[in-house]
């Protein structure tokens, strides 16, 4: 089936190629994936070369990945990528362990998550299993009451009572060093975080 970009998605502007010359058929829009029966000026053709120049920048990635014509990486690259989310996986795991797989505030063993309590974004302490906290959904995510995301502030104030101020600090300041993000940096968090798994009898 055919791939168009639809009107509906916002491609409005630009010099594309209407249908309004060809029969009606079957097209399948390549940002929001739904089928679409062509009609006059509903959709527009767009060769591979238009894409990039038609597209707002932040859409380009998305098209691209839905015509499967991401960049190509590089070996290096690939096991960076790789690596990354073993490293998120591992992470995961050991702070849930750590915990006993249960959630530190109501003890509830259903669906537990790991929750960063400085940003992920701060590769400093992304991985560093002190910065995180073993938590059911409900705290995680969903309650308005309190809960991480709902209720950062709520959050931020719980957890100094809980493990001290010290450490909260502590974690702080850790989080906003600066570090190279490459592949030496997540090899390195790699093997730690495989001992400490090791340590843990974690499987992985």
């Amino acid at each position: 089936m055919e791939k168009v970009i639809c009107k509906s998605c916002g491609f409005e502007v630009g010099n594309g190629k209407s249908f309004k010359d060809y029969p009606k058929r079957n097209l399948v829009c390549c940002i929001c994936g739904k089928k679409r029966t062509c009609k006059p000026l509903e959709a527009y053709f767009l060769t591979e070369a238009d894409i990039p120049s038609k597209l707002h920048p932040l859409s380009i990635k998305s098209v691209n990945r839905r015509l499967g014509k991401s960049k190509k990486l590089s070996p290096t690259q690939i096991e960076k990528k790789k690596l990354i989310k073993e490293n998120d996986r591992l992470w995961s795991k050991i702070v849930r362990r750590k915990a006993g797989d249960v959630c530190v505030i109501d003890s509830n063993s259903g669906k537990i998550d790991a929750h960063h309590l400085f940003s992920r974004r701060l590769w400093a302490t992304r991985w560093d299993t002190r910065n995180g906290v073993s938590l059911c959904v409900h705290h995680h995510i969903w309650n308005f009451n309190f809960s991480a995301h709902k209720t950062p502030e709520k959050f931020r104030k719980w957890y100094m009572a809980t493990y001290g101020e010290t450490k909260y600090l502590f974690l702080k300041r850790e989080s906003q060093k600066p570090v190279t993000r490459s592949l030496a940096f997540v090899k390195y968090w790699n093997e730690k975080l495989k001992t400490e798994a090791t340590a843990l009898k974690i499987d992985f």
